[in-house]
């Protein structure tokens, strides 16, 4: 290894911090979705009935949402828009979804056998749990202090609306004009786009910190 790159590593290590890494980041919370499957398996009829898969979402800020989900080869790691997002939130609305911050440096392990969705879920909070199963996975939680559940009519109704906004964005780029009568929920800026009032609001970030 050339002098100059045990230097850099040298100055790389005395940089981690006490939690083992580069890059000192807070706690965050995440949205742990208990969903049913879209598609029939094998093993969900030993599955609890609404709770056979389980991802995590959080917003980013700027209507983004970061999606990690197990997929059955792969682990997903996704950066979604509101749209998507949406889907999978409407997704989630049909199980069970628990507000849960994560734990660092955290006390999972990773030799941990089989890494399925319940699995590697626990492994993204921080979590040492011993369950392989999504509903396993949810018991642990929900008895947890701190742990809230997800009023999702309300985040539904919030990310919809949202939605209606990047859509009249796409709309705005494309230079078409808006009609001019504006419902109560809606207000006619001064370029006469018809914009909602949830504009004012800021994005879903602001609402999932504050509420």
């Amino acid at each position: 290894m050339p002098w100059q790159a045990k230097d850099f590593l040298a100055d790389l290590k005395s940089s981690v911090d006490s939690n083992g890494t580069l890059v000192s980041l807070p706690a965050v919370d995440w949205l742990v979705c208990f969903v049913p499957g879209l598609e029939q398996e094998w093993w969900h009829r030993f599955a609890h009935p609404t709770h056979q898969h389980v991802f995590a979402m959080r917003p980013l800020g700027g209507r983004l949402w970061l999606l990690v989900e197990s997929w059955k080869h792969r682990l997903s790691v996704a950066s979604l828009d509101m749209l998507d997002a949406l889907k999978f939130m409407r997704w989630a609305s049909v199980g069970d979804v628990l507000r849960v911050k994560e734990h660092l440096p955290g006390r999972a392990w990773h030799t941990r056998g089989w890494s399925n969705c319940a699995v590697l879920t626990a492994l993204l909070l921080g979590r040492r749990s011993w369950t392989w199963t999504p509903h396993g996975l949810y018991r642990r939680l929900v008895n947890e202090p701190g742990v809230s559940r997800v009023d999702m009519d309300a985040l539904l109704r919030e990310m919809e609306q949202l939605s209606r906004c990047t859509e009249i964005d796409t709309v705005k780029k494309m230079g078409v004009k808006q009609p001019d009568e504006a419902t109560d929920e809606q207000t006619v800026g001064s370029n006469g786009i018809v914009e909602p009032h949830v504009r004012k609001r800021g994005t879903l970030h602001h609402w999932f910190h504050h509420r």
